[in-house]
Order: structure tokens, then sequence, then C-alpha cells
């Protein structure tokens, strides 16, 4: 993660700094009486026992939240599924390139998209966007028949705020927004298009994509 100087960490550093110059550059050591279990002890957590891949991707805190286990995404079935992704590769990404096909494709072949919830909702917003192209009804939504509603289904299912914080946005996380830019674009909401590129460019800033 990147910290600016104006960040919280950057403020800690110039106190600590400022510290060590009132005390001739002596740079003491907390004491170990003086810590507080209950701030400095990590706290455990029980892992997801049906996919052990968490087990490296999860925080020792008991305030973590627990990002990959078993989400309630509605993926489309597995023959539309692979038809909406050809329609990707197909008319979308010559002219947006934002997915590294076979890292991509080599995570949707690993099921990642099931228990990762950052990469189910790029794969959701993937499946909107092909939807457009799509003649299949299964791509509208609910029981309408305007291919207006293509595609929302699969849209109205992606939580754009991280549920959790303390770790760094992943490549995923930023990847849905400009996806979803792209799907906006063609609506009638086009000024959510702004709300979606400043939280996206706060998120990139985070992991310092900027430097």
């Amino acid at each position: 993660r990147q910290f600016e100087q104006s960040s919280h960490i950057s403020l800690l550093q110039t106190a600590l700094d400022a510290r060590d110059n009132l005390d001739e550059g002596s740079r003491g050591r907390i004491s170990i009486d003086l810590k507080r279990s209950q701030f400095w002890d990590l706290k455990p957590v029980s892992f997801c026992p049906e996919f052990p891949q968490c087990k490296a991707n999860l925080a020792l805190q008991w305030h973590a939240v627990h990002q990959y286990e078993p989400i309630p995404y509605e993926y489309p079935p597995e023959d539309l599924f692979e038809h909406l992704l050809a329609l990707y590769w197909e008319h979308l990404n010559p002219f947006y390139p934002l997915l590294h096909r076979p890292t991509f494709e080599k995570s949707i072949a690993a099921k990642l998209h099931l228990y990762d919830q950052t990469f189910g909702s790029t794969v959701l917003a993937v499946c909107a966007l092909a939807s457009r192209y799509s003649d299949d009804p299964r791509v509208l939504y609910g029981d309408m028949t305007s291919k207006h509603s293509a595609g929302w289904r699969y849209f109205n299912q992606i939580e754009f705020v991280p549920n959790i914080f303390l770790e760094s946005p992943s490549v995923y996380a930023l990847q849905v927004y400009p996806l979803s830019v792209i799907f906006m674009l063609a609506t009638h909401m086009v000024e959510t298009c702004w709300v979606l590129i400043g939280t996206g460019v706060q998120l990139a800033q985070m992991i310092g994509v900027h430097r």
C-alpha cells in the first residue's frame, strides 16, 4: 500500500523524528510492560475449510473480514458463460485491453470467481458487457424482453464498496471500475461514471499506481 506525505503514517513518522530530536538522537524502544495485549496481539480467525486457498490471504486478526469465502453471486449457466466470455474477447477486449487474457482464463479455470469477491465482481462486469452482444434471451433482466435490459442481471450484483479496508486493493478490485464505467456509458445514468472513476482512482492511488 502506498502512503503519501499527507497520510497518518507520515504524520506518525514526523512525530517519531521530533521525539528523537528532543531526546538528542536517542531511539528508546517501547517497554514490553507498556504494551496492552488487546491492541498489540493478533487475534486468530477461523479459516473457511471449503477453500484452503484462503489461508494465504486472510490476515490473522479478529477484525479481518473473510474476503475469500463462498459468495452468493449468480453467474450464467456454463454454456452461456462460455458464450459471453467469447463475445467479450471478440468485441470489447480489442478496444479496451483491460484484462490479461491468459491470467483471466487461468483464474476462471481455477474457479477463483466462486470464492474471491473482487474477481467475482470483475467476472460479472465482463458478463454484463458481453450480454449486449448476445441474442440469448437469458441475458435479459428478469422477465423483460427489452434488449436494453441485457446485462443488468449481472451488473446489479457487483459490490463496489470493498468490505475490507485493512488490505491493499487487488488488481481485480481496480479492473471492475473501468469495466463498469464502460457499461454505464451506454445507459441513461452516465453521470454515475464520475463516481466510479473517482473511486477507482482513489483505489489505484492506495497501491501507488500513480508513482
